[in-house]
């Protein structure tokens, strides 16, 4: 984000902000293919994930990645449906955001404004053009909406009910009730 939007910082929802590269490489004795494209979404949290299927070690339930070895041996092109994220608002409360993504369209929503947009990534990869303010657009909205209820349905914060979103619930950089010094035992 180095002016795009007219903001700046790693802490914004669109795409100068969220999407990096991730690249991979494995040892050439392991026989994968030399060039695998990936356009599905994936995130940090698909590090752990893959570095334990290659040891050869259970990746636990908990975890919230997935293995990209699948990828790295062309046996797929993608991992997930979407990707969520989220970012409190740090430098500005308000500026608390989530968003989901299956690389081709994403959904951002404010959770301390209810304000949300939407954007084609093929069609608008800059995203200058917020389909959330087109005429009819309740009822493309409506999808999205849904796949962030299922990711924060079971959230401690409030963010939904179930079947709505909530703005204004607590969004603060750790969640409720964690415990920094808590130690947990080894899987």
């Amino acid at each position: 984000m180095l002016g795009d939007h007219n903001l700046f910082r790693k802490t914004w929802p669109y795409e100068a902000s969220a999407r990096i590269p991730f690249l991979m490489r494995a040892p050439k004795r392991w026989g994968y293919p030399e060039e695998i494209t990936c356009e599905s979404p994936v995130g940090i949290q698909d590090i752990m994930p893959t570095i334990l299927d290659a040891a050869g070690i259970d990746i636990p339930d908990t975890c919230t990645g997935q293995s990209l070895l699948p990828i790295m041996q062309s046996d797929t092109n993608r991992v997930r449906e979407c990707l969520h994220g989220e970012h409190a608002g740090c430098y500005a409360y308000d500026h608390g955001n989530h968003y989901v993504t299956d690389g081709c369209y994403k959904y951002i929503w404010y959770s301390q404004t209810g304000k949300d947009h939407l954007f084609n990534l093929e069609e608008d990869p800059h995203e200058t053009h917020d389909i959330a303010s087109d005429p009819d657009a309740e009822t493309k909205l409506q999808p999205w909406r849904s796949r962030l209820i299922e990711f924060l349905k079971d959230r401690p914060e409030g963010f939904t009910d179930g079947t709505t979103l909530i703005p204004g619930r607590p969004h603060d950089a750790l969640l409720p009730d964690y415990e920094p010094e808590a130690t947990y035992p080894y899987l």
